[in-house]
């Protein structure tokens, strides 16, 4: 689990080094608080587990665990949409700048 912490991080970076709106900005910071409360949530629950403790274990993992797990994936979720929408705007206006050129050009020739 800790490599697998370490990649996420990096991961994690590479993103909000990319993020350049207000936007990706703050679904990103959705993500890190929806990772946070899942880490917290899955020691509290490996705690329990490692203490034999079954009843706390099952309720932390149904009281948070399972709703930071929903709140991570709905985060990502909505930052996939997000940087898709952007892309699917930049290729119309790269399209749209190609065909305005093409137009330019004819017209030239």
């Amino acid at each position: 689990m800790k490599q697998r912490t370490v990649t996420v991080s990096a991961l994690m970076e590479e993103l909000r080094k990319s993020a350049n709106d207000t936007r990706s900005q703050a679904i990103l910071q959705d993500i890190n608080q929806a990772r946070g409360d899942f880490h917290t949530s899955s020691t509290k629950f490996a705690g329990y587990i490692n203490a034999g403790d079954t009843a706390a274990a099952l309720n932390e993992f149904m009281t948070a665990t399972e709703k930071s797990i929903q709140a991570y994936k709905a985060a990502i979720s909505a930052f996939i949409d997000h940087r898709d929408d952007q892309m699917s705007v930049s290729q119309q206006q790269v399209a749209q700048s190609y065909i305005a050129k093409r137009l330019n050009f004819d017209y030239i020739i």
